[in-house]
This record gives structure tokens, C-alpha cells and sequence, in this order.
């Protein structure tokens, strides 16, 4: 088991690593929901940004034919963007934004918004994510 466990944080040291040197600022966003005020019938939605790191690669579409990636068809100008998640990093700070949620979180990197359409986490030893791979769109 400790054997495991040093090889996890060599992994997780490695990504870090890899992380600063080639990642950049970004911040996922996620919409959340006020309390409801019956006196107008509706509940506000505030945005949250919290800041992480990043590494953004274009998807490519195959030249005979669709390309899938998770069972969603790739469109012109998706892209993956892996996220480094972890709370000892500094790089994301939030504790209740634990999973990113498909089709409802956002990534916002520069001035440019992107819908996360599919969202995995690498997290070998079951404990502790240490990587999220995200496939977004515009």
C-alpha cells in the first residue's frame, strides 16, 4: 500500500510540475441558485468563478467522417482542456465545487466561455482527483 501511495504522489507531483510550466489561469464557473423570493416569483442566479489551472488541446475532426469523444460529436472549435484540481495546489479553492457538472459549468479562459459538454476524472488511487479532462465548446 505505501508503494502505491509514493507512486501517487510522485504523479501528482508530476502533474503539478507539468501544470506550471505549461498550464495558464482559468476559472471554472458554475451557476447557483438564490433563495426563492415568492414576492417575484423567481430565484436569483448569481455566477460563481473559481480560480484553477489549466492546459487547453484542440479536438480534431477525422477527415472521412465524424469523430466522437465520449459519445458527443465533435464540432469545429471544441476543445479538451485538462484541469488540476487539487486543494494543496492553490490553485482551486473553492471545497463545495467538488465534481464539474456537464452541460451546466462553464470554463472561462481570457474573455472567451466555454460550455463543459463531457467531464472525466483521473483519480488512479480512488482518493483524490488529480487531473479532470473536460471537453468543451463555445
Amino acid at each position: 500500500m505505501s508503494c502505491y501511495s509514493a507512486s501517487m504522489d510522485k504523479f501528482a507531483r508530476v502533474v503539478t510540475k507539468e501544470m506550471q510550466r505549461y498550464g495558464f489561469d482559468m476559472s471554472v464557473v458554475r451557476q447557483v441558485k438564490g433563495a426563492y423570493n415568492p414576492s417575484t416569483s423567481s430565484a436569483p442566479i448569481t455566477e460563481l468563478e473559481i480560480p484553477c489551472r489549466g492546459i487547453m488541446f484542440d479536438l480534431t475532426l477525422q477527415s472521412n467522417g465524424d469523430y466522437s469523444k465520449l459519445g458527443t460529436l465533435i464540432q469545429s472549435g471544441d476543445k479538451q482542456i485538462l484541469i488540476q484540481p487539487n486543494f494543496s495546489d492553490g490553485y482551486y479553492y473553492d471545497e463545495e465545487v467538488m465534481v464539474l457538472e456537464p452541460n451546466k459549468d462553464y470554463v472561462q479562459v481570457g474573455n472567451k466561455k466555454y460550455k463543459i459538454v463531457t467531464f472525466k476524472q483521473l483519480n488512479p488511487s480512488s482518493n483524490e482527483a488529480v487531473i479532470w479532462d473536460c471537453y468543451v465548446r463555445l
